[in-house]
């Protein structure tokens, strides 16, 4: 039969980290060693509310008394326990356990100022985009466990889209949010005590930005050329930021909304669009077509669309005809070149005199006697 020694009392911080050994237990029993009725075991029979500690043992009658779960001030500040030292083995009939075979242990925990907790571990929020300024998007809940006033303060928000009241922790809009900015974003929400900052906690809010339908397909491109003497189509191609089903598949078609003898205007896939000329012109133009494109929700502006229609070379570019359709000044232009040629013209003839007037100066007046003698 074991017999348990006294351990008295012991005192604990309750930031005492969770597997740290409280006291070492030793029991010893009289039985012959190596045999199933000289092993112990040690078993916590009072005072162990929630299993906050538990035994280790080997059971060779030494045992451990550990921390299994956090230990909490506010929630009990001390504990009582009521350790046995037991037998794998049933005692032989008529035996019975005395109470020399358990031992108590007195713990008393003390109070340590701890940082506010939050109620949930994980902060996230799905909402559409369109939120008006001021949407309270969460409220985040925290307390202190000394029941300290707190605060909350939010972080990381590089879209400067979110604030939080520092009384109450709802989260709300500040800016217009913008999926095709940014769809999922996070931010770091801190609850800390008013009187010691630095106690604190830290969870991080994820929001998720659901698309509503903000935005039209637009044209990648405004302006093409056909060849009228051999006309090939010209692909026209939309962009839409919105996401599906706000976006492609796209609907083209001319507007306003009749048959065109001139042009046709057919798909090619969600994004594409094949313009094709039905009639050549007999002469250069530049026209400007007003096309419809509608997203698959039938949301959609006319865009304007210039064609050029020409006359092109073998290589399929536009022919320029010389005199006709080169460079060609204006009025003003052709005036102000004119003058600036005359202007230089005059200059040049000024340097022109005076160069020759400083050589009649200084020419020798005996050369000019003996030239006239000769």
């Amino acid at each position: 039969m074991p017999q348990a020694n006294f351990y008295g009392s012991h005192s604990l911080a309750e930031d005492t980290e969770v597997g740290h050994t409280v006291v070492v237990l030793r029991a010893t029993d009289d039985d012959e060693a190596e045999s199933g009725s000289s092993r112990i075991e040690f078993i916590i029979s009072e005072g162990n509310k929630d299993g906050i500690f538990t035994v280790e043992t080997e059971g060779n009658g030494v045992g451990k008394l550990v921390i299994a779960k956090p230990l909490d001030f506010e929630t009990s500040s001390s504990y009582k326990l009521k350790i046995d030292a037991r037998n794998p083995e049933p005692l032989k009939k008529g035996l019975e356990y005395s109470s020399d075979s358990s031992t108590l242990v007195q713990l008393s925990v003390s109070d340590v100022d701890e940082a506010p907790e939050f109620s949930l571990d994980i902060l996230d929020v799905t909402v559409y985009e369109d939120q008006p300024k001021g949407t309270v998007l969460l409220k985040v809940e925290a307390k202190d466990p000394e029941g300290k006033d707190i605060s909350f303060k939010l972080d990381g928000d590089a879209q400067d889209w979110l604030e939080v009241d520092s009384a109450t922790g709802e989260i709300r809009t500040k800016g217009k949010l913008d999926r095709e900015t940014l769809e999922t974003f996070s931010v770091t929400v801190t609850a800390f005590e008013n009187d010691n900052p630095e106690k604190s906690t830290e969870r991080e809010l994820s929001v998720r930005l659901l698309d509503v339908n903000d935005n039209h397909p637009k044209l990648t491109e405004s302006k093409a050329f056909i060849c009228y003497n051999k006309p090939s189509p010209v692909l026209l191609k939309a962009k839409d930021a919105d996401a599906p089903p706000y976006s492609e598949p796209f609907t083209f078609a001319l507007s306003p909304h009749k048959k065109s003898p001139n042009w046709d205007l057919s798909p090619v896939d969600g994004t594409t669009a094949k313009l094709s000329l039905k009639k050549s012109p007999t002469e250069d133009k530049t026209i400007t077509l007003s096309i419809s494109i509608k997203d698959n929700a039938g949301v959609g502006v006319n865009q304007a669309f210039e064609v050029q229609v020409c006359n092109c070379t073998q290589l399929g570019y536009c022919y320029v005809e010389p005199g006709k359709h080169g460079f060609m000044l204006g009025m003003g232009a052709t005036i102000g070149i004119l003058a600036g040629v005359i202007g230089f013209c005059i200059l040049v003839f000024v340097i022109v005199i005076r160069k020759i007037g400083n050589k009649k100066k200084g020419a020798n007046p005996n050369d000019e006697q003996n030239a006239m003698m000769s």
